[in-house]
């Protein structure tokens, strides 16, 4: 769990969306740490990952957010960092954070005339908001790509990088890179900015399925239990009765696993019973009683359905967009097709969102001459879904050597 400071909790602007999620300081990561554990969005990326509905729900979700890409198809094939990236596919990337966490970053490094001139994808759940000032202002955004632990079971501060928050002014950008660098150092020596959108400025957003994040859980546990029938209650269980006692537990266990051996992956359930009184029975021998464990399969299926249209719900995606029509109406045109209209109309601010915040950062980049930043829907052809755009990759212009981050 993350080192707290119990003697100041952020308030202000801070605490005004009120939410699941915790805020306080953390001195030694010098961070807002994203819920008590700093693990908010990791949390929700295991619960997503568990769960098959929501991870249909959101890619549905960011499909139709990132819809055919950019209207302007200079723009969508335009190459904006040293990985042959185009805008089209930063944008897809952008859009499957958006779907998830309510939230996106990117990194943005800065040439010797101060312009941004690479655009990098970061993934969302690395970021954290730095320590605010006294005016309850965030002016860093901290980038780890560990917080959760998963390759070290320490925090690495010198791998913790604290870079300067995105501004759409090249002045108080110009000031940024001058408080950085110092008198002795160049613009080289700059990390650049990061643009970490959320919906409300310096708070940390809740994930899209956090209000029914139970039902998530419970997608992933009806898995489970369906995994487990697989291997224990389709078969039959038995209870063998054996007249006397085993001299010894390995010639009890090597009885046992006799009677298992032959029975498929994972044997039959088998509870042994040693009984004396079978030594005196006239019939003698090995008793075997086989009994089948209650099975709520029909309970379980009525639920799943719900938590399939609860998380589907959650998302306001039509049943024909979510593979849950009707036998017969998978082909009807007509559904389809409102189903789209619905489905564009409920996502177009989210486009709008994502479409102004790239227009923003596109003001203080080497490519400011582009003004079209529409992002264009999905239509239905009448037949299948067209799929987005994958522009080809082309190498980049050359540019100035990369800060280190």
């Amino acid at each position: 769990m993350a080192e707290q400071d119990e003697s100041k909790y952020i308030g202000t602007a801070l605490t005004r969306n009120k939410g699941r999620i915790r805020y306080f300081i953390n001195k030694t990561w010098q961070i807002i740490p994203y819920d008590s554990d700093n693990c908010y969005p990791q949390r929700m990326e295991e619960l997503k990952k568990n769960s098959g509905n929501a991870t249909i729900a959101t890619r549905r979700f960011a499909k139709q957010i990132k819809g055919l890409g950019f209207e302007d198809e200079a723009l969508g094939s335009l190459v904006v960092n040293r990985k042959g990236m185009t805008m089209n596919k930063l944008l897809s990337l952008l859009a499957d954070d958006y779907a998830v966490f309510f939230g996106w970053a990117l990194h943005l490094p800065h040439n010797i005339r101060g312009t941004i001139f690479e655009l990098k994808h970061i993934p969302f759940e690395q970021c954290r908001l730095g320590v605010p000032d006294d005016q309850d202002y965030v002016s860093k955004i901290v980038h780890y790509n560990d917080w959760g632990r998963y390759r070290s079971n320490q925090i690495k501060l010198k791998d913790i990088s604290h870079l300067d928050k995105f501004t759409p002014s090249q002045e108080a950008a110009d000031k940024q890179i001058a408080l950085a660098i110092g008198e002795q150092g160049t613009i080289l020596d700059y990390k650049g900015q990061m643009k970490y959108w959320t919906p409300v400025p310096d708070v940390y957003p809740e994930c899209t399925f956090d209000p029914i994040r139970s039902t998530v859980k419970a997608d992933g546990g009806i898995q489970d239990y369906q995994e487990n029938n697989m291997y224990s209650s389709f078969m039959l269980n038995h209870i063998v009765e054996y007249p006397g006692k085993f001299p010894t537990k390995t010639e009890r266990a090597e009885f046992v696993e006799s009677l298992t051996k032959f029975t498929g992956p994972t044997g039959l359930k088998v509870m042994l019973l040693e009984n004396d009184n079978l030594l005196a029975d006239k019939d003698g021998g090995i008793k075997i009683h086989k009994f089948e464990i209650p099975r709520n399969d029909d309970l379980y299926s009525k639920t799943e359905l719900s938590i399939q249209g609860r998380i589907r719900r959650m998302y306001n995606i039509p049943p024909v967009l979510y593979a849950e029509s009707e036998p017969g109406q998978l082909g009807d045109n007509k559904k389809m097709e409102e189903a789209h209209i619905h489905y564009n109309h409920f996502t177009k601010p989210d486009r709008e969102e994502l479409s102004a915040a790239i227009e923003e950062i596109f003001t203080r980049t080497i490519w400011s001459g582009f003004s079209n930043f529409t992002i264009l829907e999905i239509e239905f052809d009448g037949g299948q879904e067209p799929e987005p755009v994958i522009e080809p990759v082309i190498e980049p212009v050359v540019e100035p050597p990369e800060p280190d981050e």
